[in-house]
């Protein structure tokens, strides 16, 4: 277990449109693995699996703006479209134009905007991989609306009630596990203290903007990840009730993919319940 003083410790910083954005970067010649985390999360969800992934990658993970050690600005209605502007911003200023990436829920959703300013500006950036977690693109992916209304509420219902106190926070986060002791007392205070550092739980209760983003793109983030489908590996925590297998079979179809690969007794987020199993698996599918 890291404490929040030594995870800080291991940040670095840059300025990018006025705020500031703190990132992990493990510094390396090898090949560079971008990580898109999930909304309301941060890099912290992922220090299970540096350490085993940096001995093939460079591991860069950048906290968006409005979580973790970033910048947490007043009334940020956490648009998508802002937060894969500013991360083109942050690539080009580390000077990185070919690298591949990991992402998970909310963050494919990101990367789904990310790679479309790279096609529509012809930009120089290629990008070898890309592993998708548990909750990518479960809201485009759904074609009727009652179900689109029904994500949206539960999404935006859950997120609002983490925000209220730690017991609730830990109530919630744990209904999304496979097993309920995934997550250990003390990361959980970590991740409550990163969540509500400078004032962030406000910025949580603007889930509800990137949902309708989510609505209003999908079509056009689908589009853009189809051009990518041999490119792309599936992992999916089997047991996770936020977005279950139906959702990641729907993803498989509509993106052509031949494979999902499955973490038995694991939930929504296999980063932190089954961190040896995920990061051997991404070796294992690395090309």
């Amino acid at each position: 277990m890291i404490h929040l003083q030594e995870w800080e410790s291991k940040h670095k910083s840059i300025l990018i449109l006025n705020e500031k954005l703190s990132f992990i970067d493990t510094e390396s010649e090898k090949e560079v693995l971008i990580i898109f985390h999930e909304f309301g999360a941060s890099s912290f969800n992922y220090y299970k699996i540096i350490n085993e992934l940096k001995q093939h990658y460079r591991v860069i993970i950048p906290d968006l703006i409005g979580f973790g050690l970033s910048s947490k600005p007043q009334n940020y209605y956490n648009s998508i479209l802002d937060h894969a502007q500013i991360l083109i911003e942050f690539i080009n200023l580390l000077n990185i134009n070919r690298f591949s990436t990991l992402s998970h829920g909310f963050g494919t959703s990101v990367l789904s905007e990310f790679l479309n300013i790279i096609k529509t500006n012809a930009l120089n950036i290629k990008v070898k991989e890309i592993f998708l977690l548990n909750g990518s693109l479960t809201i485009e992916t759904t074609n009727h609306k009652s179900f689109e209304d029904i994500i949206d509420n539960e999404l935006t219902n859950k997120f609002i009630k983490i925000t209220i106190s730690y017991e609730l926070f830990k109530k919630y986060y744990r209904e999304s596990l496979g097993k309920k002791d995934a997550i250990t007392e003390d990361e959980f205070k970590v991740l409550w203290q990163l969540q509500n550092r400078n004032n962030g739980g406000r910025i949580i209760k603007f889930i509800d903007y990137s949902i309708k983003e989510r609505k209003l793109y999908c079509e056009k983030w689908i589009e853009i990840l189809k051009l990518y489908q041999n490119q792309i590996q599936i992992i999916w925590g089997k047991d996770d009730v936020l977005s279950n297998l139906s959702s990641v079979e729907k993803l498989k179809n509509i993106l052509n993919i031949t494979e999902v690969y499955t973490l038995e007794d694991c939930g929504h987020f296999p980063m932190m319940e089954k961190p040896k199993q995920l990061s051997k698996l991404i070796l294992h599918l690395k090309n």
